[in-house]
């Protein structure tokens, strides 16, 4: 399943968290909850870069469901002051995009699960993007 095959027409990631949860709920806090938590990707943590690009980006959850891209041509680039002095992982609106464990893999098939994605877009666009695709867009 490519969770992000399609977030190259946005721009930059900055994070994204999956929680299997149908009502999520938690203190307001600086700290992220983890006891449903099945990835979390931070721009800040774990990226691996091979030949100028992300090669590899490790799920901060402690459940090794990292996002990867094995082929150099299709790999986004880290970009380390990309907002607020954050870094963002940045897809090229084409063809660039990384690859997730399974729905079945992730514990999300078959349960109701919340994602929060913090990105922006690179260009001012009308059309529908696609932020998150099943294994027949790529």
């Amino acid at each position: 399943m490519n969770l992000f095959s399609r977030l190259g027409h946005l721009g930059v990631l900055f994070t994204a968290l999956i929680f299997m949860s149908a009502a999520f709920s938690a203190p307001i806090s600086a700290q992220i909850p983890t006891d449903s938590l099945q990835l979390h990707l931070n721009a800040s943590l774990g990226v691996s870069i091979t030949s100028d690009s992300v090669n590899t980006w490790a799920d901060q959850s402690g459940k090794g469901n990292d996002a990867f891209q094995n082929t150099l041509a299709r790999r986004p680039i880290l970009v380390t002051n990309s907002m607020n002095g954050e870094p963002g992982i940045r897809f090229n609106g084409v063809d660039s995009y990384l690859t997730l464990p399974t729905a079945a893999n992730l514990g999300i098939q078959n349960s109701d699960y919340e994602i929060f994605i913090v990105s922006r877009s690179a260009t001012i666009n009308t059309n529908i993007e696609f932020l998150l695709a099943g294994n027949t867009e790529r």
